[in-house]
């Protein structure tokens, strides 16, 4: 993975890539409980939750 990939996915989430990527996996439509959303709007719930739940992050 490339140096700036690691750098961005820590600076947009402070987690390092392969933390993000496990909860990314953890997110998938499989593990969506949801049968009335499409499973593409769960994953991305699902992520945003989450991440929402690590820490506040500063919008600008």
């Amino acid at each position: 993975m490339p140096a700036h990939t690691e750098a961005a996915v820590e600076a947009f989430t402070g987690l390092s890539a392969e933390a993000a990527a496990r909860l990314a996996d953890d997110c998938a439509p499989a593990a969506v409980r949801s049968a009335t959303a499409p499973a593409y709007e769960g994953w991305r719930a699902g992520v945003r939750e989450r991440l929402t739940a690590l820490s506040p992050v500063e919008h600008i």
